[in-house]
């Protein structure tokens, strides 16, 4: 159950992200990366709540989540992403364009 638990949040949030519940997503995905500490799922589901606050432009929480998860997990093949998206949120430039109507 190491990582079924984990993984099973995580599709939640993945269906709950494309009906358009994006709240409701980073619930779950929130829920996945804080489950278990591990190098596979956690930077992943770090990744998908960093874009669900982008998509609520939460910017400040998109990039303490970035931050932490290229700290925490430096040799994750996320990490580069998220180093490079809590940058660009810094200077005002945000990777991911949402329409909010």
């Amino acid at each position: 159950d190491e990582l079924l638990g984990t993984v099973s949040l995580g599709a939640i949030g993945d269906a709950l992200l494309q009906l358009g519940a994006v709240s409701d997503a980073l619930n779950y995905y929130t829920k996945a990366y804080k489950r278990r500490d591990n190098d596979l799922t956690s930077p992943l589901y770090m990744m998908k709540a960093a874009l669900c606050l982008e998509a609520e432009s939460d910017y400040e929480k998109a990039i303490k989540v970035y931050e932490e998860l290229y700290l925490k997990y430096p040799n994750s093949t996320h990490a580069i992403n998220a180093e490079k998206y809590m940058e660009s949120l810094k200077l005002g430039n945000p990777v991911f364009k949402f329409d909010n109507n």
